[in-house]
């Protein structure tokens, strides 16, 4: 978990006083030091913020972190930076760990190979780079930085290929060696990555983005080294190689996508772009994952084209620490642990239709699943100890992962009744409104992830209604829940407001249809000058 806190305003004094209290032991507590931007320290949790004190108190999972900075001569304080806080808890058992509340659980799910696999599964690592002339000067500059030192972290078990695109996709071949496509695929060694990072160091950024070049491209290599067909069912040619006995088909293949900005050579429409992707890699299934470099970049085209793809999506601010975003982004990704992993529930204890995402076609060494849903009126675990709810499998390099989910009774966690409000409104648990964010944000996902019908039906005008169907179904779901338990999302607004003056009075009449209608909200001006701002945030839901 990390918390971030940065005001970034003048005040008589910065205090912060946490306090944490886990069921589990610590693995790490950690405050790094301060810095408005991103530096090597922040990927090592060893690294402490010396003005920062954390106490641990006797009991397990317990801790206070505290800090305190008085004001300058002139009654001031500066906030000194984001203070950011991160820890992590000793998860024991193959299982995860479950809690329960209120008629609902939360089942968290941590990949380490300690636990389940002694090795992470081989990878053909796919760099997909952006060479257009809109990355030209800093962006080129930070993306050769950041390349160079990821190079440097890949596996020697892995292999791994580079193409770059600008009018045209351009396939890197080791020096001295005749090019020929499709055989861009180098294992991992010191010579190979020297020989990449002088490629790196020379690319220089001109013409346009043809984004499906540079896909299919990639794509092409993953499927000629795997010995697997590009496209089912294509005969001999240009997209089709042989399966051969050798046939590598438990190298995972990971495709790092980055680019600045959107299509301008090629194929420019994104939804058919979309569908070219998703088609072309319906047999490879390599996991896109999309960096939206700077703002120019369309972030919903590549968190879609993302999600299409068994992958997902980050920005990549433009800004000094661009190289360390890159490195910490590869760095999630290092390391494919698990594949097929899905969870099983027992109906008779759990609602089957309330679940949230279950299977998940890759997990990374470090990363965390959850999954949440609502328990049967008549589950009743204080009963009995250790009690069967479902079962848990995946597949590992060398075995088959399969784990049976039991509920202790210490897994129940007992509301505290003096922390009620009495203001006479809803409470919800904790328990179910982490299940309510988890279905706001699948239900989105959903909705980008739905085609709007495909060209080559014949029944093209049915299959357009049933999707429109489907997103506008997703849609009004989630705005239903977003409303329900007061969350922020693209469907929603949020209302702040001053109190330098009395505050500004929304009209309850209108209420109704400036939720529907965020940007036209309606203010009384009954509260006189107060001032206010409104602000459309997007959570990454």
């Amino acid at each position: 978990m990390t918390i971030s806190v940065d005001p970034k305003l003048e005040m008589e004094y910065f205090k912060v006083d946490l306090e944490i209290k886990e069921n589990k032991n610590f693995t790490f507590v950690n405050v790094p030091p301060f810095s408005s931007t991103l530096t090597p320290d922040d990927l090592d949790h060893t690294v402490q913020n010396e003005e920062v004190n954390i106490e641990y108190l006797e009991d397990a999972g317990h801790c206070k972190i505290s800090y305190f900075k008085e004001a300058n001569a002139d009654g001031k304080v500066k906030s000194p930076g984001p203070f950011v806080l991160r820890y992590d808890v000793d998860r024991e058992g193959k299982q995860g760990e479950i809690l329960l509340l209120d008629g609902h659980f939360v089942h968290f799910l941590s990949a380490e190979k300690e636990k389940y696999n002694p090795a992470v599964f081989p990878k053909h690592a796919i760099f997909v780079l952006d060479s257009s002339a809109s990355m030209w000067g800093s962006k080129l500059k930070q993306l050769q930085v950041a390349m160079s030192q990821i190079l440097r972290q890949l596996s020697r078990q892995d292999v791994f290929s580079i193409v770059t695109f600008g009018n045209k996709a351009t396939e890197w071949y080791m020096q001295g060696l005749q090019p020929s496509l499709g055989k861009g695929v180098y294992a991992v060694n010191r010579r190979n990555v020297a020989d990449a990072m002088d490629f790196i160091s020379r690319m220089q950024a001109t013409g346009g983005t043809n984004i499906q070049a540079g896909l299919r491209r990639a794509l092409y290599l993953a499927a000629k080294y795997r010995n697997i067909p590009l496209i089912p069912g294509v005969s001999e040619g240009a997209n089709y190689t042989t399966p051969r006995p050798e046939a590598k088909k438990e190298v995972e293949t990971l495709l790092m996508f980055l680019s600045d900005g959107i299509p301008t050579a090629g194929e420019i429409r994104l939804s058919k772009l979309l569908k070219s992707v998703h088609f072309v890699n319906t047999n490879v299934k390599a996991s896109i994952f999309a960096l939206a470099f700077g703002p120019t970049a369309n972030y919903g085209f590549l968190r879609r084209m993302a999600l299409q793809n068994y992958g997902f999506s980050r920005r990549i601010y433009e800004s000094s620490d661009t190289a360390i975003q890159l490195q910490s982004f590869f760095q999630e990704i290092t390391s494919p642990l698990l594949k097929n992993v899905t969870f099983t529930y027992l109906d008779n204890k759990v609602n089957f239709s309330s679940l949230t995402l279950r299977e998940f076609p890759i997990l990374f060494s470090g990363s965390e699943v959850v999954v949440a849903g609502k328990l049967n009126d008549d589950f009743e675990p204080e009963d009995q100890d250790d009690e069967l709810i479902g079962s848990f499998s995946a597949q590992g390099t060398v075995l088959r992962v399969s784990n049976n989910i039991t509920v202790p009774t210490e897994a129940i966690i007992t509301a505290n009744k003096t922390q009620v409000p009495t203001r006479k409104r809803r409470r919800y648990g904790v328990l179910e409104k982490i299940w309510a964010q988890l279905t706001i944000r699948q239900l989105l996902d959903n909705y980008l992830i739905e085609d709007f019908g495909d060209e080559s039906t014949e029944n093209k005008e049915s299959d357009a209604a049933d999707s429109q169907k489907l997103e506008d179904n997703n849609q009004q779901r989630a705005l239903e829940l977003a409303l329900k338990y007061g969350f922020v999302t693209p469907l929603t607004s949020l209302i702040m407001v001053s109190e330098k003056k009395p505050l500004v009075v929304i009209n309850s009449e209108n209420l109704e249809n400036d939720l529907k209608q965020p940007d036209q909200i309606h203010f009384s001006d009954k509260a006189g000058n107060g001032y206010f701002f409104i602000l459309m945030l997007i959570f990454s839901f």
